[in-house]
């Protein structure tokens, strides 16, 4: 801002921009705890793999099965690699992200 500009203080005598750095910090929480859960999955995956398990995957699609993340059935590998959009979805669907308008990401 420039130099003698001064901005209206939003409800509370709060600038605006607190609130949305508030809300920014809330989602970051929220997302961090979300990665946490499925960096945690895939842990317990490789464990169960290397302690010879039947189904050392379940972690991982539990995880994301709770984001409605699992890939379709006969799904290619490199597709699913490259698919960064709905790679994106899950995360935004576990955050429960707003758009630049306020509104709930459509999932």
């Amino acid at each position: 801002m420039a130099a003698g500009v001064t901005r209206p203080a939003g409800a509370g005598g709060r600038l605006p921009e607190a609130a949305g750095a508030e809300q920014a910090r809330s989602l970051l929480a929220l997302l961090q705890a979300e990665y946490a859960r499925l960096a945690a999955a895939a842990r317990a995956a490789v464990a169960a793999a290397d302690a010879g398990e039947s189904d050392p995957l379940a972690y991982v699609r539990s995880e994301l099965a709770r984001h409605g993340g699992l890939p379709p059935r006969n799904a290619a590998v490199t597709a699913m690699l490259a698919d960064a959009v709905g790679a994106m979805r899950v995360a935004g669907r576990a955050a429960r992200l707003p758009d630049l308008a306020g509104k709930a990401v459509a999932s």
